[in-house]
Formats: structure tokens, C-alpha cells, sequence
């Protein structure tokens, strides 16, 4: 008995060892695959800042979304002005083409009043720290989800971590003087934009046959819309992004300044005028055939209640 207590302990001891060194394993495995394996992310692909550029500005366009909805639950009532309510769910009309919001240098009365925050609060943020801005998990009054795939709130959200430009580097905020080289910003006008807007922004109308705007009435009224445009491109028209053109942030802005010195449409000469392009106006044909039967059945009520007043006196 006495003899065999000795190879009792021993064994006893080599079990509580392998016991040891198995938790010991145990334990440094799960530690070790805690460290491999990443921590719970998002399924968010990795995004386009240069499509959600774009997507800012007007995302059931470029989505082709089908387009049932009320108006934006932020946006504010208006009796007076109606808008439709496609138009209150657009990134831009809220936010800015400066990205101020309400602040914004363009916003006016109720707009200014609505509180719209700015966003380069979102520019230290990862685009997963910025989506639940746009799933509606920080606001559900805030909810695209059902409306953008999860490729276009990943372009969204990396346009807002990444693709923001302070606006005073644009333009001063207080004159709108656009920073930028005239010189330059000429050369690379005449290089990249004269063949399409004409030497003098002419050749596009902007606005409307009634309020005509061009090229130097835009730079004027808001040179940051004109710069978003330069560096995303424009949604309908054949206006690629500088990223395509090959042109500097810097250079982007030179062309602003040059287009602050183009005529507007109040001093265009009249040989100016004549060269509207008819595809860039909204469309007249609807008015003048909406004219001539107004006419028409002005001229033939005129005409029979003549005859009428001709056969009752004979």
C-alpha cells in the first residue's frame, strides 16, 4: 500500500498537468481566433465615392427606383409652395451643393428655418459609422433602405467620408468670388467645355425660355453647384467627371473663376441669343399647338355667332 502511494500522486500529477496544458489551449485558441477573425462589420460592399457623388445629387434617377413616394417626412410644410415630392428626397435640396444644410450660403426662409444639418461632420467617419444615417437606424425619419440597394448606400456613404470639399475653398462665402486663376481656368474652358456651352456659355440654356440662364449667370448664383458638377459630372447631360478629364481639383476651380467672367444672359448680344440650341429648351410644341386651338376656336366662335346675328336680321 504504502509503496504504490507514490505512483498514485505521480499519475495524479501528470493528469492535473495534461488538464492544465489542455485549458491552457483551450483558452489560447479562443484568444488567438478572437484576434483573427474580424469583428462584426456590415454587409456593406465597398463604395464609389465617384457614383455617390452622383447619387447626391439625384439618386432615383441614376437608380431608376420606381418612384411611389410620399413627401420626405423631414421636409417642411408648405402651403405656398408645393413641391414635388420626388424633389424633397433628393441628397442636394436639403443638404446643399455646399454641403452646409440649412446654413448653407444659397439656403433662403423656410429652408434656412428647416434645421437641415451640414455634413462634414461625416468626414473623420467610416462609411459604416455613416450608414445608419441612411437606413434610418440613427433617424428612422432618415430611412432610404427601401428604396437604394446596398451598392448605393455604400456609394452614398463613401462619397460622404470622402468626396466632401469645404466650401470656402471653392468660393469666398461672403462675394462669391470663385478662387481660381482666370488665365488658367480659360485655357482649360476652351479645351474642355467650349465646344459643347459656346466661347461666351451661349450655347445652353440652364433655365427656361421665359428666365434664360447660362454658364455666367450659374457661376454667379451658385458657383458650387457648377463645382459639384465638375468633379461628379452631370446626370443627364454629356458632362463626364474631371477624374475623366484628366482635370485638377485646382483646375476645376480656375474654370469657375473663368466662367465668373463670362457675359450673363441679361448682356448677351442678340447674335448670341440666336444661337440657343433648340434641343437644350423645354419643349414649345405642346404651347403652340395648345395656341393655335385656342385661336381656332376663338376664331370659330367669333365666326358663328356672326352668322347667327346675320341670319336673324334677314
Amino acid at each position: 500500500m504504502n509503496t504504490s502511494h507514490p505512483a498514485l500522486a505521480y499519475r495524479s500529477r501528470r493528469l492535473l498537468i495534461l488538464l492544465f496544458i489542455l485549458v491552457a489551449i483551450i483558452i489560447l485558441s479562443a484568444a488567438t481566433s478572437g484576434r483573427a477573425t474580424p469583428p462584426p462589420q456590415t454587409d456593406l460592399p465597398p463604395g464609389d465615392p465617384l457614383r455617390g457623388g452622383k447619387l447626391y445629387v439625384n439618386w432615383y434617377l441614376i437608380t431608376s427606383a420606381e418612384f411611389g413616394l410620399e413627401q420626405h417626412p423631414l421636409w417642411p410644410e408648405n402651403p405656398n409652395n408645393q413641391v414635388p415630392p420626388q424633389l424633397t428626397w433628393r441628397c442636394v435640396n436639403c443638404h446643399g451643393w455646399d454641403y452646409l444644410g440649412s446654413d448653407g450660403i444659397t439656403m433662403t426662409g423656410l429652408y434656412r428655418r428647416a434645421g437641415w444639418p451640414g455634413l462634414f461632420g461625416m468626414t473623420a467617419d467610416t462609411p459604416e459609422e455613416i450608414l445608419p444615417w441612411l437606413d434610418g437606424q440613427a433617424n428612422p425619419d432618415h430611412n432610404f433602405i427601401d428604396y437604394l440597394a446596398p451598392q448605393d448606400l455604400a456609394d452614398l456613404a463613401a462619397f460622404l467620408s470622402s468626396g466632401l470639399v469645404s466650401p470656402e475653398l471653392i468660393a469666398d462665402l461672403d462675394n462669391r468670388f470663385a478662387n481660381g486663376t482666370v488665365e488658367v481656368g480659360q485655357t482649360a474652358y476652351q479645351d474642355q467645355c467650349m465646344a459643347c456651352h459656346g466661347g461666351e456659355g451661349e450655347k445652353i440654356n440652364l433655365g427656361s425660355l421665359q428666365t434664360p440662364i447660362f454658364l455666367g449667370d450659374m457661376a454667379w448664383i451658385n458657383p458650387w453647384h457648377i463645382s459639384h458638377i465638375l468633379r461628379y459630372g452631370h446626370l443627364s447631360a454629356r458632362v463626364p467627371p474631371a477624374a475623366e478629364l484628366n482635370l485638377s481639383f485646382s483646375q476645376q476651380i480656375d474654370i469657375l473663376a473663368f466662367l465668373q467672367t463670362l457675359p450673363t444672359a441679361s448682356t448677351l448680344s442678340e447674335d448670341a441669343m440666336f444661337q440657343f440650341d433648340p434641343e437644350s429648351q423645354a419643349p414649345t410644341a405642346p404651347l403652340a399647338f395648345g395656341a393655335l386651338a385656342i385661336t381656332t376656336l376663338i376664331y370659330l366662335t367669333v365666326f358663328f355667332t356672326l352668322k347667327r346675328r346675320s341670319s336673324s336680321h334677314s
